[in-house]
């Protein structure tokens, strides 16, 4: 995700309101400058454009990295496919809910974050520095520091394998296990949810909290929602800690 970032912010980029990836030919000008007031305001700007440049927001660069852009100019927004992969529509406010371990501890921020402020986001990709989509400085995506900007939270996208730290220590818990479970099964599912953030005591002992977190879980991996670690859930626990 962050590499993909990174390839973005080296191709010609111009902030484009709405912009998923839009390849600024003659069409595409045409279509962001009819799509968007803002665009309009910067009409100037946006015909100035070589045609091998492409147009993002900073939400439209996450869900274009996302939905599958791949700098392919022929294409009308680079590659990526609209509500691919998964991924829905969202605006900043939209994909911060969709996240999870959010902290307001920049100095925690690891590579592929989600970084967060009010109005605006990009992605975190390691020695202090953010990729984003902005009009400021580069007008366009670039690569800043984080400490020029204002951000408030990191976090994890829902549709990223991170790597789990201590992972190696975990162990994949045997189903079936529901609320009134207990045991060194349940404790393991437990221990498994805290590395994925969900803050659990590691009791043994399958009650509300156990069962809201697995909720949780299932509810952000797409699974169905019923709180019982079935084989469903022991497979996608065991996709995403590796």
């Amino acid at each position: 995700f962050a590499e993909k970032a990174l390839m973005v912010a080296a191709q010609k980029t111009l902030y484009v309101k709405g912009g998923f990836g839009l390849v600024l030919n003659k069409s595409g000008k045409a279509r962001a400058i009819s799509s968007y007031d803002y665009n309009k305001k910067r009409e100037d700007l946006i015909n100035a454009a070589s045609n091998d440049t492409f147009g993002f927001d900073c939400c439209g660069l996450i869900k274009g990295i996302l939905w599958g852009f791949d700098a392919n100019s022929k294409k009308v927004y680079g590659g990526a496919e609209y509500k691919s992969n998964g991924v829905d529509d969202l605006n900043e406010k939209g994909l911060l809910s969709k996240c999870t371990n959010i902290s307001d501890d920049l100095s925690t921020a690891e590579v592929g974050d989600f970084m967060y402020m009010s109005g605006h986001c990009g992605i975190y990709i390691g020695g202090g520095k953010v990729v984003e989509s902005s009009p400021a400085w580069a007008n366009g995506v670039q690569i800043t520091k984080i400490t020029d900007r204002k951000w408030k939270t990191h976090s994890r996208l829902p549709y990223i394998k991170y790597p789990v730290a201590g992972s190696e220590k975990l162990s994949i818990p045997a189903y079936y296990l529901r609320r009134g479970s207990s045991g060194m099964e349940v404790k393991k599912l437990q221990e498994c949810l805290n590395a994925l953030g969900y803050k659990l005591a590691t009791d043994g002992q399958f009650g509300p909290k156990t069962r809201e977190a697995l909720v949780n879980f299932q509810r952000n991996t797409g699974l169905s929602c019923d709180g019982i670690y079935g084989p469903k859930s022991q497979k996608k626990l065991r996709e995403v800690i590796k």
